[in-house]
């Protein structure tokens, strides 16, 4: 009896794993399908499925979209404004006052906050010219631009004790130092204005945020302050909208 059963064995091993593999299958089967039932899911409905599984895509792309502060809010109703003195145009909520100070400030004023309190943003419009740069390495600010959308360390590198390009406050012993030597690379977000490039950058100690936009050979500078308003969801919505 033992060598039948090796002689069968040996003739029909095609067989018996034939077997073997669909016993595994029809366990699995059965396990995964009791799976899918304690979730209130049907795998026999392959429309459910894929229903679901373009839910769980779209929840995704929203998450990620909520992640890098790019918030889901339509501007394409938003009201027309144009700073005078460098051209460039941008929008802003309906509900939101928009008012140019002079040449190279404007103020939005919005909505409340919890506290009550109105949601205040300024911006300060610049072209930054070679000479405002004051970088001992770079004459360019363009290439420093470049540098520093490169995330290159030497873009924000100020040697404080030589104090180039810095300026004294009369009467004082403070010094304004050059914009860029209080720049943190950690913080720095690429950004599309309109359709130019642009870098978000934070300056940690100061209460303002720099956002810095390539054109053609010009690159602008808007300070934003306070460094709040970089919480705020209708930020990076407005900043989606200034062309020039």
């Amino acid at each position: 009896m033992k060598c039948f059963n090796k002689l069968y064995l040996k003739e029909n091993k095609v067989l018996v794993l034939l077997t073997l593999l669909c016993l595994f299958l029809g366990i699995t089967s059965i396990y995964f399908y009791s799976r899918f039932k304690s979730f209130g899911l049907s795998i026999s409905n392959a429309t459910d499925i894929a229903q679901y599984s373009e839910q769980i895509q779209i929840l995704r792309e929203e998450l990620d979209n909520c992640r890098s502060g790019s918030l889901l809010i339509d501007s394409s109703q938003w009201k027309e404004f144009q700073a005078t003195e460098w051209g460039i145009r941008m929008k802003c909520p309906d509900e939101w006052s928009c008012k140019e100070f002079d040449s190279n400030n404007i103020e939005l004023i919005g909505r409340e906050d919890s506290y009550g309190n109105s949601v205040h943003i300024s911006l300060n419009i610049s072209k930054l010219r070679d000479q405002d740069l004051k970088h001992p390495n770079y004459s360019s600010i363009i290439q420093w631009y470049e540098d520093l959308n490169q995330k290159n360390k030497l873009a924000v590198y100020y040697d404080f004790d030589r104090r180039y390009g810095a300026v004294q406050v009369p009467g004082t012993d403070a010094f304004i130092f050059p914009f860029y030597s209080s720049y943190d690379l950690k913080t720095l977000k690429p950004l599309i204005l309109g359709k130019n490039p642009a870098l978000m950058i934070e300056s940690p100690g100061n209460d303002s945020l720099d956002v810095l936009m390539k054109e053609d050979d010009n690159v602008y500078r808007i300070l934003i302050s306070p460094i709040k308003s970089k919480n705020e969801d209708i930020l990076i919505p407005f900043l989606s909208t200034v062309e020039i």
